[in-house]
């Protein structure tokens, strides 16, 4: 499934594989300074099974997790690997 693929690239961007929920706050911190977007931990928490989730991940969740993995966009990482792709973002040390 893409969603999965999309969590597991998203820790080994962040660094961060495998997570922890104590994990969660640096993961949240990590993408809004790369994304310059915000995704709530409450939000990470559920994608990453620490909380209950009754419904899947937005669309917009899923862009901007895309968008850290370097992706233009959640539909550009259904259809492969970005143009000038690197494992691991040096960005957010």
């Amino acid at each position: 499934m893409k969603i999965e693929l999309l969590k597991k690239e998203v820790l080994i961007n962040a660094d961060l594989s495998p997570v922890t929920e104590a994990d969660i706050a640096i993961l949240a911190n990590r993408i809004k300074k790369v994304t310059h977007k915000e995704l709530s931990r409450i939000t990470l928490s559920r994608l990453y099974g620490f909380n209950e989730a009754r419904f899947g991940p937005s669309l917009f969740a899923l862009q901007v997790l895309a968008n850290f993995c370097g992706y233009e966009s959640w539909e550009k990482f259904c259809e492969g690997p970005p143009l000038e792709y690197t494992t691991g973002n040096s960005e957010i040390a």
